[in-house]
């Protein structure tokens, strides 16, 4: 079974600290590959000091996404799959394993934080103010006509969307080399739970689609691909924030957020990250009813012939 070597293999139980050190010269905060702002020329005008400060800045957005993601969507999911009563049957293995997911994800959420405060406190440079909230309220945005218990459908669903796209995500920092190797080890740590968690999603999806209702299921297929867009909407205030504090002025920092988050490179960095959940929701019968096909078509994941496989990190 997937976490049977749990005990021997959880980064919880295995992994070393993590210390950054400052003085390793030579490396940037975080991916380029991942902050489409960074090609754009008034970017690029900037000297170096100004952008890999705007590489900090984009490196605490994604320690802090990864917290609060950790600790208020994916473990609020796990919680009620160990514990709560479910529309489905649900082993005591399955249950367990939820937990043991549980406590990979609180260990995650720990050693990010840790990481935030080590960077901060080593390069000086104040944080620029963040919020997880605008994503909470889109995730959990009322659908119309919900049937009975769907709250906890929906919890598991995000749980389920989340588990499968974070492995396309975590892939890129490990594999940049530009990156400091101490957030790049973080990366790889992460990811390295994230592929059994990934594992067990893909499993536990079509279990629950299965065990749902036909009207569920109807509310389930126009609501996921809503799910999807707000969990890898970028964070435009954020990216507004850390241009200005790079040192562009409030007009130059509006055109390059236009242009680089146009609705268009938008949708299309989705669809690259999200190909993964996409293609287990299509095998598991999502889009099979008309409702579920349209929802998909609207929410803009149905084109795949991007041929790009760089994911954009949140």
């Amino acid at each position: 079974m997937l976490l049977d070597d749990w005990y021997e293999k959880a980064g919880v139980r295995t992994q070393p600290a993590r210390t950054f050190d400052p003085l390793l010269r030579g490396y940037l905060p975080f991916s380029p590959l991942a902050v489409p702002e960074t090609d754009h020329p008034a970017v690029t005008a900037l000297t170096p000091g100004a952008r890999s400060r705007l590489l900090t800045h984009h490196l605490y957005r994604y320690l802090r996404y990864t917290v609060n993601l950790e600790t208020r969507v994916v473990n609020r999911a796990l919680t009620r799959l160990a514990t709560d009563s479910l529309p489905m049957e649900v082993t005591w293995r399955t249950r367990e394993d939820a937990l043991k997911i549980l406590t990979d994800e609180s260990f995650h959420a720990l050693v990010t934080m840790n990481m935030f405060r080590q960077v901060a406190v080593a390069t000086e440079i104040e944080p620029v103010p963040y919020s997880f909230d605008t994503v909470l309220d889109r995730l959990d945005t009322p659908v119309a006509n919900p049937t009975a218990g769907y709250d906890v459908v929906r919890h598991l669903m995000q749980a389920c969307v989340f588990e499968t796209m974070v492995t396309s995500i975590l892939d890129q920092l490990p594999a940049d080399p530009s990156v400091h190797p101490t957030v790049r080890e973080l990366a790889a740590d992460h990811a390295f739970d994230e592929r059994y968690h990934h594992a067990f999603f893909a499993r536990f999806f079509p279990e629950l689609w299965t065990a749902l209702d036909p009207a569920t299921r109807l509310v389930a297929a126009r609501d996921l691909p809503r799910l999807i867009n707000a969990c890898l909407e970028p964070d435009l205030a954020t990216a507004r924030a850390a241009l200005a504090d790079a040192g562009l002025g409030r007009d130059a920092a509006e055109d390059v957020v236009r242009d680089c988050y146009s609705p268009a490179r938008v949708a299309a960095a989705t669809r690259r990250t999200a190909r993964h959940t996409i293609r287990l929701m299509r095998s598991t019968g999502v889009l099979d009813s008309p409702e579920g096909q349209d929802a998909f078509a609207e929410a803009g994941l149905l084109d795949l012939t991007e041929t790009s496989d760089t994911p954009s990190l949140p």
